[in-house]
Formats: C-alpha cells, sequence, structure tokens
C-alpha cells in the first residue's frame, strides 16, 4: 500500500465521519456553518503535502489550471451536499422544503 492508497482510505473515513458529526450537529447550527466547518478543516489539510521535503511551492501552469477545476467541482459538491442535508429527515428535523 503506498500513499495514494492510504490517501484515498483516509479521505474515505473523514468523509463518512464528516457526515455522522453533520447530521448529530445539524439539529442545532445552520447548514452554512457546518461547510464553514468543512472547508476549514480541508484547507489545513491541504496544507500538510506542502511539508513533503520532495514538493517546492512553485506550482507550474498546468497545475494551477487543475487546481481551478478541483475548486469548482468542489464548490460545486458542497452546493450538492447542502442540498442534500436539507432533505435529510431525522428526528426532530423537518425537510427544507417543508
Amino acid at each position: 500500500m503506498d500513499i495514494g492508497h492510504l490517501s484515498g482510505l483516509v479521505a474515505s473515513a473523514g468523509m463518512g465521519l464528516t457526515l455522522t458529526l453533520v447530521r448529530r450537529v445539524s439539529l442545532k447550527n445552520s447548514s452554512l456553518t457546518l461547510i464553514f466547518y468543512v472547508g476549514v478543516t480541508g484547507m489545513i489539510v491541504s496544507f500538510v503535502p506542502l511539508f513533503s521535503p520532495n514538493v517546492g511551492f512553485w506550482v507550474p501552469l498546468p497545475g494551477l489550471a487543475w487546481l481551478g477545476g478541483i475548486g469548482l467541482f468542489a464548490v460545486l459538491a458542497h452546493i450538492v451536499t447542502k442540498k442534500a442535508l436539507g432533505l435529510i429527515q431525522g428526528p426532530g428535523r423537518v425537510p427544507a422544503s417543508a
């Protein structure tokens, strides 16, 4: 198992934990607060690879294009996740459309 496999497993476990915590916390906080915490945590975690001795701070132009594309898909994923969380029914929770 290399670092790519380990990263995928950690990301999957982290998303599962995130969705579990969001469901529990969403009864007390707005969905925008939850999305903020997920974004800040993701931003902090994404700085970890910069501390690798093989990575510099210079990003070539194709890398910036990929970064922009990933950012766009991340924003769309957060919008869809927010909409989906608004439709979750649970104890004491009414869907946002009702």
